[in-house]
């Protein structure tokens, strides 16, 4: 009792503007619920029957953009209205350039011209603008000499360089999209040298203000928890090394899975459940069910997981899904027990929070009944405190809002759709 009320204590004297953002530090780390999702360009019906709220969806640039001044948006049109009519959230991952402007035969070399993939970018975010949530910039550019539409064909010193293309792609969403978010630098799941080489140049360029996510891969395929779990702390252990900007920015996991053909389905569902309870800092918490200490993965905002893929097929088992569309057990006794949007938290430690939006001006209410203080950083660099149920904050922008709530029995962190 004496901790609480000193935690107490020390939460009414925190000053009531630019509380703790979320790029301040561990101070405010809380057990973080994850919000869970996939990687599907199509079957978005099996998205939503898994009860996932997000889906993410490759925009070819080789597809969109076939040969010099011709764009076609028909099938993409088809993929993206499939998700959004089944209330699916939707992270687009930009990347696979066409071979006519230098793309190579995979699509993974960036065209020295970068011209051309300004006015891609413009075209997409423009045109699916309310739609996207977020989009990553290329696929897994710390790699190199792989297949189709993954990694960065050229040395990572060679100019134009993954910031550049980075820089070009959020002035292009930020100003045709405004408040979707910029997602990357999408490395792959083993970071390795050209994955420092990346972030140290995002850091040394100033090109941290262009990231709103921090993201990476962690697929499993047959490997161990503890494999997937010393290759995630070797990406954070890398932004805190070389990116220290983006520290406290919200990260999510763009790929992760394992192959059930490898490990079986059961173990799927086991190891994928326990690293993304790890993710939400399941361990760590104080003893008494209060505030969480802060250690290991507690101390980051991973919010975002997307589970590697939709559906097997092509030798590829590492789907929710078998070939026939019937689902495995990750689906029936681990994703459909959570209501949709399926999200894992742990309900124990975190207050989930109501949000009204009918304009800039939202309202958050916190557990009715509650009296102790609140804790809430609205994601806009500004904070406050109080002791009531419901709290009102006008934004400066429309856009998608990280917003924490904090109280002496938990936390929580939402995005939140600020209209």
């Amino acid at each position: 009792m004496k901790r609480i009320a000193l935690l107490l204590a020390i939460v009414t004297l925190l000053p009531p503007a630019r509380l703790f953002a979320l790029s301040t530090g561990p101070q405010n780390c809380v057990p973080t619920p994850v919000s869970l999702g996939v990687i599907s360009k199509f079957h978005a019906h099996l998205a939503r029957d898994a009860h996932l709220g997000w889906v993410r969806i490759d925009f070819r640039w080789r597809e969109i953009n076939p040969s010099p001044n011709f764009w076609d948006f028909a099938a993409m049109d088809n993929v993206v209205n499939a998700a959004r009519s089944r209330g699916l959230n939707i992270l687009g991952i930009l990347s696979t350039a066409p071979q006519w402007a230098g793309g190579g035969p995979h699509g993974n070399t960036p065209p020295a011209n970068t011209s051309y993939w300004q006015e891609f970018v413009r075209r997409v975010a423009q045109r699916y603008d309310g739609d996207v949530v977020a989009y990553e910039v290329w696929n897994e550019p710390n790699l190199q000499n792989q297949g189709e539409g993954i990694g960065w064909d050229r040395p990572i010193s060679q100019s134009p360089r993954y910031v550049d293309y980075l820089r070009i792609a959020a002035q292009q969403i930020r100003a045709q999209a405004p408040g979707t978010l910029v997602v990357g630098p999408v490395v792959s799941s083993e970071p390795d040298s050209r994955t420092s080489q990346i972030l140290r140049q995002i850091e040394s360029t100033g090109s941290s203000q262009y990231l709103d996510v921090l993201s990476f891969h962690a697929n499993g395929n047959n490997r161990s928890v503890s494999q997937i779990t010393s290759w995630i702390n070797g990406h954070l252990s890398k932004i805190v090394a070389d990116n220290p900007t983006n520290r406290y920015k919200p990260i999510w996991i763009t790929e992760m899975g394992w192959d059930s053909g490898s490990i079986g389905e059961a173990a799927q569902r086991s190891r994928t459940e326990q690293i993304v309870r790890s993710m939400r800092g399941d361990p760590g918490f104080a003893p008494f069910g209060g505030f969480p200490i802060c250690g290991g993965w507690s101390e980051w905002n991973i919010t975002h997981a997307f589970l590697f893929t939709i559906l097997d097929g092509q030798g590829e088992t590492a789907g929710i899904y078998r070939a026939n569309e019937t689902p495995k057990q990750i689906v029936t006794s681990y994703l459909t027990s959570k209501p949709f949007p399926a999200v894992d938290r742990d309900p124990s430690q975190n207050v989930p929070f109501g949000v009204s939006c009918p304009s800039r001006t939202c309202t958050f209410s916190s557990t009715p009944g509650v009296i102790l203080p609140s804790l809430w950083d609205f994601g806009d660099g500004t904070g406050t405190t109080t002791s009531g149920h419901q709290v009102s904050h006008t934004f400066p922008r429309a856009g998608w809002f990280f917003v924490k709530h904090i109280q002496a029995t938990g936390g929580s962190i939402q995005l939140v759709d600020v209209p």
